[in-house]
Order: C-alpha cells, then sequence, then structure tokens
C-alpha cells in the first residue's frame, strides 16, 4: 500500500488459487473526503485467463477526535452466495447473462453453501438469470 499526491492508496488483491494473478490495481482514497462505500468489480487472472471475479466495498471515515485518523475499509466477497437449507438433495444453480448466452451450472450440497466466484457478465450484465433444481444426492 502505498500513497499517491492524491491521498490515495494503490490495491490489488491476489486469490488464493492455484495459478491466480493478481487483478488489476485500483485506488483507495483515504483522506476521508469521500464518504459513504464505492463498490467495484475485480478480474482476477487464473492461468492468463479472467476467471475469479470479486465483489470489492470500499468504505471511508475519520475517526473521532482527537486522534482524527482517515480510516479506510475494504470489503472483499464473491459475486453470490448460495446457500442451501434443505436437509435433502443437492441443489443445482444455473446462471445466464443475457439472450443467447451460455449457462454456468454450481451445485451445493444438502444443509451447504457454494461461493460464485465467476457470474456471467461478469456482474456488468443489466439482467442475471437463475434456474434452479433439486437434484437427489
Amino acid at each position: 500500500l502505498e500513497l499517491d499526491s492524491r491521498q490515495r492508496a494503490w490495491l490489488s488483491v491476489k486469490p488464493m488459487v492455484d495459478h491466480a494473478d493478481f487483478c488489476e490495481p485500483f485506488p483507495v482514497v483515504v483522506g476521508g473526503r469521500e464518504k459513504g462505500g464505492n463498490l467495484q468489480v475485480l478480474a482476477c487472472g487464473v492461468d492468463g485467463e479472467r476467471e475469479v471475479d470479486l465483489m470489492c466495498y470500499l468504505t471511508t471515515h475519520m475517526s473521532p477526535p482527537p486522534a482524527r485518523v482517515s480510516i479506510v475499509t475494504v470489503v472483499l466477497q464473491p459475486m453470490l452466495t448460495v446457500i442451501n437449507a434443505l436437509p435433502i438433495g443437492v441443489l443445482a444453480i444455473g446462471l445466464g447473462a443475457d439472450e443467447g448466452s451460455d449457462w454456468e451450472e454450481v451445485q451445493a450440497p444438502s444443509l451447504g453453501r457454494r461461493n460464485i466466484y465467476h457470474v456471467p457478465g461478469r456482474g456488468r450484465a443489466s439482467k442475471l438469470k437463475v434456474r434452479v433444481q433439486l437434484a437427489r444426492g
């Protein structure tokens, strides 16, 4: 983390996946001038392809007096988390972005969850189509 002249730090993340690359560096404002949050989609390459996407939510605020220190919180999370609360069967979830796009399928085990790091359209599509099927398992 290094500050530039505009009170920004540049941050890059690397998923803990075999052969993963760092995502493109992105700025984090640390001067306390920006209130609220900022959501970004980070695309990290795996084996030279962009396969792992993360949502990055940034918040900046000033600490109370007397310290008056800028505090930046960076939260990284998967694009989507699916929870199967059913006690029987495996939940098959299909995801599609736009008309004519390929469906991608993931499975969530019974009473389990599945983090999805690649969403069709990379979170930029105007619509996300979801289809769900319960299978014995």
